[in-house]
């Protein structure tokens, strides 16, 4: 299965919070965050994370700082450190909160209310996805709020590869794939325009040449 993917909305209202639940893709959950503002604080990282995602390895920036209290776990602590990936449409950041390893988007609804960013993020434990040799992997809804609030359905999806994976492919319920390179370990893949779709697996190669296929 894709890893656990937790999902937190930045919304003005409680009625558009209403009218957007259910719209996450692949084992997509509500979770509604009030932390305390802790990116720059301490934080005892997991060895695996360090080992096998070089982001974490990069002295940190101004820009690596997440820019919103909500876009962590309560409570929690967080190593965090954004990717430059190839997006116009969202901004993304990798995090450590404690032993979970966790893809952090930011984006702009078309037609939320105010305007406000969304978040949206995925986390698993870091010891996991070492043993188990899988990658963190969210699929959601992006631009217009319009769009059916289906189980399953996304236009974007994103993700953090471990050391080594030049690219993975993205395989489609309706037959089609797409492969997405990864950069400073972290992926995204919009499908712009065109109409929503389900995720069933994606596949890709680690640094020894390993082919893995994580379903959904």
């Amino acid at each position: 299965m894709f890893s656990t993917i937790n999902r937190s909305r930045i919304l003005a209202t409680a009625c558009a919070a209403t009218a957007l639940a259910g719209v996450a893709g692949l084992l997509i959950f509500a979770l509604t965050n009030h932390s305390s503002k802790a990116s720059g604080a301490t934080v005892t990282p997991s060895p695996v994370a360090l080992s096998h995602y070089s982001i974490f390895r990069r002295a940190a920036g101004p820009s690596d700082e997440l820019p919103a209290v909500s876009m962590i776990e309560p409570g929690s602590k967080a190593l965090t450190r954004r990717q430059y990936i190839d997006s116009s449409t969202s901004s993304q950041w990798a995090a450590l909160e404690g032993d979970k390893l966790c893809v952090v988007d930011r984006f702009t609804r078309e037609g939320s209310p105010s305007g406000e960013p969304d978040t949206d993020r995925a986390c698993n434990s870091a010891e996991y996805l070492e043993t188990h040799s899988e990658i963190v992997v969210q699929a959601f809804l992006t631009g217009s709020s319009s769009i059916a609030p289906e189980p399953g359905l996304a236009n974007t999806i994103s993700g953090l590869a471990p050391d080594g994976t030049a690219s993975v492919t993205l395989n489609f319920t309706d037959g089609s794939q797409q492969t997405v390179p990864v950069k400073e370990n972290g992926f995204i893949y919009s499908l712009g325009s065109s109409a929503p779709k389900r995720l069933s697996s994606i596949t890709w190669t680690d640094s020894v040449g390993q082919t893995f296929t994580e379903k959904g």
